[in-house]
């Protein structure tokens, strides 16, 4: 029977996973290939050959049936853009290719040890690799150069590596992407003493792979969280990665990323006399800790890390051995000050509330008001999106800022994104003051007025039934009923960061997905998310209709 399944896998631990017998049939079609890379294409060709009733029958049942086989390691597919026309059907050929682009000098071919040597040890030095060394390095395997785009687009998927100056790139020859293992250039971390403040040092303990997840961690940090590396002024403007750390600029803030020994470690610093916004640093702790969740949750077995605190304020510090998980720190309610528990000679007082204000959400803090998040630039930024009158395309605005990004569906979106990389990739700047100049220089005189003038007091609602009452799961429910692509601006004036909104959109395909998980959040983080509150976000985007719906439905209750 068609209708029938069969327990075709079983984890450790015994638990069977059902699947339509019907997949049985495709899976032997599959490992009858040899194919190294399989267009999607032919994998439809193939399920036209079984007999009808065997066949898959749509695009969702393919995606879930080349999910699964990836899901247990026998091939590599991802629905996504750039990636869901092509799975990896050898993925030892596959993990092949990447081996010889790490190679050492024993193992590369003769043109880079002759022809190209010195891109070669460029690349053997930095990390930084160019398009026509992977030509040289590949140019024994004719399937690699044959798959070249599938086989990067993958390694970028899993954070392998990270394409370089895409944007500016002429021609996929002038192409370079950033190999974190590869990288040699030691790090010095006395560039922040005297003129910086500091936070204290998040620090992830690994019990193993540390190392392992460090690289994928500093490719994900370039690629998925779209943080800017900073560049190093005093050597021709290199980019600030090195062997054991990365250092970002991002949201007017530097971020140091390093590992040393077992640990993964984080800094937050800026430039005196300028002081680290706490609810920056809390973003960029939360930021690192789900990307590090993200990158291991694949791992069999217990958690793999811990977080804690590093006694002392030097990143990489080989002699500062000393850690405090976090949860023994939050503890603490009275005590301001307490010994640290390092090696006797090197005892000292840690005082546990400015250790932790840079990573945890004071008590009071934790109920954000739209007020709070409504001043920052970041809101304003969202508004101008959707107030854009004299610059009518996402092309020509990418253009005047000098950004690039993958564009949307959804034009304001775009535009917002626009002007958020333009701010993290110019973190010095005066943004509302330089974006009121190219404005008006642009000829958009009315949008560069609204930037004096944008308060979010305009966007204040009357008649609403219990103003203060927390939202609930049925309000919930209206508002993924009727809002589409615009739920982004809506979330973001309730104080959801970008960063949570990109993270939400690489995690899950569909629409109304990502607006039920976006509320969700949004809940735990503000669990007093008052009617009034949304009802202002959604006049803010312009969606009185919902708002009617909702005042209806609880006039009703």
């Amino acid at each position: 029977m068609t209708k029938s399944i069969v327990e075709l896998f079983a984890n450790e631990n015994n638990t069977k996973i059902e699947l339509p017998s019907s997949w049985a049939l495709m899976e032997q079609l599959l490992y009858e290939g040899t194919w190294k890379v399989l267009p999607l294409s032919e994998i439809w060709k193939l399920n036209a050959s079984l007999p009808h009733e065997y066949q898959i029958k749509s695009d969702e049942e393919m995606s879930m049936f080349l999910k699964c086989f990836h899901d247990n390691g026998l091939l590599l597919y991802y629905n996504e853009e750039k990636l869901r026309e092509h799975a990896v059907h050898d993925i030892q050929w596959f993990a092949k290719a990447f081996s010889k682009i790490i190679a050492d000098k024993n193992h590369i071919n003769e043109d880079c040890k002759t022809i190209l040597i010195t891109e070669w040890k460029s690349f053997n030095k930095t990390g930084e690799l160019k398009d026509k060394v992977i030509d040289a390095l590949w140019k024994d395997e004719p399937s690699y150069l044959e798959h070249k785009s599938e086989i990067m687009s993958y390694m970028e998927k899993l954070q392998m590596l990270v394409p370089l100056d895409t944007f500016e790139a002429v021609s996929e020859s002038d192409m370079s992407w950033y190999v974190p293992c590869m990288n040699k250039k030691q790090f010095k971390s006395d560039f922040c003493e005297g003129r910086w403040e500091c936070s204290s040092i998040l620090c992830f303990r690994f019990t193993s792979f540390a190392m392992f997840v460090f690289y994928r961690l500093v490719a994900y940090c370039m690629s998925s969280l779209k943080w800017s590396v900073s560049k190093d002024k005093d050597n021709e403007g290199s980019p600030c990665l090195y062997q054991t750390a990365a250092v970002f600029d991002h949201n007017e803030h530097t971020v140091v990323l390093g590992i040393c020994n077992d640990d993964i470690q984080l800094q937050v610093l800026r430039i005196t006399p300028l002081s680290i916004n706490k609810h920056v640093s809390n973003e960029i702790g939360e930021s690192i800790e789900k990307a590090i969740e993200k990158l291991t949750e694949t791992f069999i077995g217990t958690k793999i890390f811990h977080k804690g605190l590093k006694c002392q304020k030097i990143i990489c510090d080989e002699k500062d051995l000393s850690f405090t998980l976090a949860s023994e720190l939050s503890n603490i309610k009275t005590e301001k000050e307490i010994q640290c528990k390092c090696h006797i000679l090197e005892k000292h007082v840690i005082n546990v509330q400015r250790t932790l204000r840079y990573w945890e959400k004071e008590h009071q803090e934790e109920n954000i008001i739209v007020e709070e998040s409504g001043q920052t630039t970041d809101l304003i930024l969202n508004a101008m999106s959707r107030k854009l009158h004299g610059i009518p395309s996402t092309f020509m605005l990418a253009q005047i800022f000098e950004v690039h990004i993958k564009e949307t569906s959804n034009v304001e979106e775009d535009r917002f994104r626009i002007l958020y990389k333009w701010k993290c990739k110019n973190s010095a700047l005066d943004h509302l003051r330089e974006l009121e100049r190219i404005l008006r220089d642009a000829g958009d005189g009315e949008a560069a007025d609204y930037i004096g003038t944008f308060q979010v007091s305009d966007f204040e609602c009357s008649d609403i039934s219990i103003p203060a009452q927390p939202v609930s799961e049925a309000d919930f429910d209206i508002l993924k009923g009727n809002l589409s692509k615009d739920y982004t601006h809506l979330v973001r004036f309730l104080g959801l960061p970008h960063v949570c909104i990109e993270q939400l959109e690489e995690d899950m395909t569909f629409v109304k997905e990502r607006i039920h998980k976006s509320f969700m959040i949004l809940k735990e983080r503000r669990p007093n998310l008052s009617r009034k509150d949304i009802c202002r976000g959604l006049k803010f985007i312009e969606r009185s209709d919902i708002i009617d719906l909702l005042n209806k439905h609880w006039e009703f209750k």
